[in-house]
């Protein structure tokens, strides 16, 4: 188990968003930009980012800072991996449904994590070997045991291969049973998974970042955790599916048959 406070990190993200909230429902066109792989951008991430990165090299300066808003990619496979702003569409329209992401991985095995809705005041925080908590109590995956009435997650995606990777992903777990929702904050819906709120949720690729903080909250809790074929998750590239345990295969198959037919397009 890591020996870094979560309390002090707990202080840190709640510090995050509370600068996030500062901005929440005030962001124009003028607070926008658009960043070099198309994704938005708004004055609100550049600022909670200054503040986490502040906090993290004062309070923990042995590990070095991977973060969304900074070119870069630190050396060694120990770090912290920031989202300033994880949702960054929502909170940009006013819809609350965003979080503030922090992760540390130590030897690529993520150890500590907190995401923090501010909006909706839900603190999610957890660490390797010692639970996972929302708002100080403790959390735990569903009891789901078949795809039939699952509540899955499954984002709409912004790229051509995305949207058709989602939608035969969403139309196979529809046909199984299931009920999807798309919220579009990676984070949060790793939280609502570990928490029990919802049973699954699979994305075909998403950035460390967007990940790093939910992952060892969602172990913690009790979720499997693998890529879009069922194999170990690597951090740094690939798809990922989480759940409840029950129901991953049934998922994985899915996500499995859409994975290769994506494949064999070439």
């Amino acid at each position: 188990m890591s020996d870094i406070s979560l309390e002090k990190l707990e202080v840190i993200v709640r510090g995050a968003g509370d600068i996030a909230l500062q901005y929440f429902g005030k962001i124009t066109d003028a607070d926008r930009s658009i960043k070099d792989d198309g994704s938005l951008l708004t004055v609100a991430d550049l600022a909670v980012n200054t503040y986490v990165l502040d906090a993290l090299r004062k309070e923990f300066p042995e590990y070095p800072i991977l973060s969304e808003e900074v070119k870069g990619m630190p050396e060694g496979n120990s770090m912290w991996i920031v989202d300033p702003i994880d949702g960054t569409k929502n909170f940009s329209s006013g819809n609350p449904y965003f979080a503030i992401s922090i992760g540390l991985i130590v030897d690529g095995v993520p150890e500590v994590g907190v995401v923090y809705s501010p909006a909706e005041n839900k603190l999610y925080s957890g660490k390797r070997g010692g639970g996972a908590f929302l708002n100080g109590e403790k959390i735990l995956v569903s009891s789901c045991e078949s795809m039939k009435g699952a509540h899955i997650l499954l984002d709409t995606g912004a790229s051509e291969q995305t949207l058709r990777m989602h939608g035969a992903i969403r139309e196979g777990c529809t046909e199984a049973g299931a009920v999807v929702e798309s919220k579009m904050a990676a984070s949060l819906e790793i939280c609502a998974v570990a928490s029990g709120e919802s049973d699954a949720m699979a994305h075909r690729g998403l950035k460390a970042w967007d990940i790093a903080g939910g992952m060892v909250i969602a172990l913690e809790a009790g979720a499997r955790i693998t890529d879009l074929v069922g194999a170990e998750k690597d951090m740094f590239k690939g798809g990922i599916v989480v759940s409840t345990p029950h129901i991953h295969e049934p998922i994985v198959e899915i996500t499995g048959k859409v994975f290769a037919t994506e494949l064999a397009r070439g």
